[in-house]
């Protein structure tokens, strides 16, 4: 009996280019949105959601860090969908909020954080909340409190 196997390749690309992509870093002072267009984010420093502020996270949306931090004094609204979901690779997403007139608010759905931390205790007393649904975290690179 003679066996046959079929075999199916793909060409890659050696030197593919990547996508372009933006910095941030800094105090948001004003809501914002981060679109698929401007994706990958990468958090070059701390990036500070001041009171009244809310940063939005579309789906589809990647954000990336090697050392940087998202400090959440207003509103982290990171919503993907069951498909297209936000990915947050070794950020480190920190509740800053300091007085319970101004809680902050993090809500993160369809998302998946990839290293980092979520929730970190940073020396003072932390107001507000989390929402976390359908979503995984993988492999937190110290502490994950929630």
């Amino acid at each position: 009996m003679v066996g046959l196997a079929l075999v199916a390749t793909t060409a890659l690309p050696v030197n593919a280019a990547r996508a372009a992509s933006t910095s941030v870093s800094g105090i948001i002072a004003s809501s914002t949105t981060w679109t698929r267009a401007g994706s990958p984010y990468v958090v070059t420093g701390t990036v500070q959601i001041a009171h009244g502020a809310t940063l939005t996270v579309e789906p589809g949306v990647v954000v990336e860090s090697s050392s940087g931090s998202i400090q959440v004094f207003g509103g982290l609204n990171a919503a993907g969908t069951s498909l297209d979901k936000v990915t947050f690779n070794s950020v480190a997403i920190e509740p800053a909020a300091t007085t319970p007139s101004q809680p902050c608010r993090i809500e993160l759905r369809y998302c998946v954080l990839n290293g980092g931390t979520l929730y970190a205790p940073n020396g003072d007393p932390a107001y507000g909340g989390l929402v976390l649904t359908d979503s995984r975290i993988e492999y937190p690179t110290s502490y994950c409190y929630i």
